[in-house]
């Protein structure tokens, strides 16, 4: 059996460490969206043909509790788990861990794409709507 490995995201957005994500699930896809350093400025990703999506109420003091920590998780980042058992069973799968200051989010999808890093809008709840409506919806 291969060792889990987190690698953290080169291409995905940064966030200031007092981010609190915002979430939108439609039932096969995930839109996730946060402050980013600039007032009035969002990041939003999206994760398509979503399988598992968890919440752990982990923060930066305690990541070492997450499942993977010794696979390489660091504070503040976007990784991507390379072997993950939750991954496995699904085909073309993959799994995804973000680490924010007051939780942790596991996301286990086919797919992940960074839609704006300088977006714009008055709320998180705003960001994710634009997006939604700008962006294709996954096949899956």
């Amino acid at each position: 059996m291969h060792e889990v490995k987190a690698t953290v995201l080169s291409d995905a957005p940064t966030f200031p460490t007092w981010a609190h994500p915002a979430a939108y699930y439609s039932g096969s896809d995930l839109y996730m969206c946060f402050e980013t350093h600039e007032d009035d400025v969002y990041s939003v990703v999206f994760f398509g043909g979503v399988i598992e999506y968890r919440i752990q109420p982990l923060t930066d003091e305690s990541i070492w509790k997450h499942q993977y920590f010794a696979a390489g998780l660091k504070s503040y980042e976007f990784h991507l788990l390379t072997n993950s058992p939750l991954a496995k069973p699904w085909p073309s799968s993959e799994h995804w861990v973000i680490t924010f200051k007051d939780e942790i989010h596991d996301v286990v999808a086919k797919s992940f794409a960074v839609i704006s890093t300088e977006l714009r809008s008055s709320s998180t709840k705003e960001a994710i709507q634009i997006s939604i409506s700008t962006e294709p919806a996954s096949e899956t």
